[in-house]
């Protein structure tokens, strides 16, 4: 019996560990994500629309801003002030370093939004979703120009 209650309490511990590294692994993946695009609305506010095109575009956003010009009409739609993005959390100080565990696709022409993957991390609940879902709420109000 001693054997199993020791064997029990180990497990019990080893899952505690493991569960708090996926919490923090988490809690670091949604900074990056969040970081990341808040970027890409930055840059896309100040260059009209137009999304940035290369992980060098993205990047020439720091450092970042804490609000953009580009309010939307519907509340919620993106964030328009980094405190709506993540309030308890300061945004990721090097764009590159936050990145590198993570997959960027861009549009050549910067007519659509960034794709910003998690690449298998663990994120919080709905992160994906809701950074994804301001990049598009973006893109649909406030197109590129025609060239551009």
């Amino acid at each position: 019996m001693a054997v199993f209650v020791a064997c029990w309490i180990a497990t019990a511990i080893f899952s505690y560990v493991i569960y708090g590294n996926v919490l923090r692994t988490a809690s670091r993946t949604d900074l990056a994500l969040r970081s990341l695009t808040w970027a890409a609305l930055v840059y896309a506010c100040d260059h009209d629309g137009v999304f940035p095109t290369s992980e060098a575009e993205l990047f020439s956003t720091q450092p970042l801003p804490r609000s953009i010009d580009c309010v939307p009409d519907e509340s919620g739609a993106w964030p328009s002030t980094w405190s709506e993005v993540s309030d308890d959390s300061p945004p990721a100080p090097d764009l590159k370093e936050a990145s590198k565990k993570l997959r960027l696709f861009f549009a050549s022409e910067g007519d659509m939004p960034p794709v910003i993957d998690a690449n298998g991390l663990p994120t919080e609940h709905f992160t994906i979703d809701t950074v994804r879902g301001w990049l598009e709420n973006f893109h649909a109000a406030r197109p590129p120009a025609p060239g551009g």
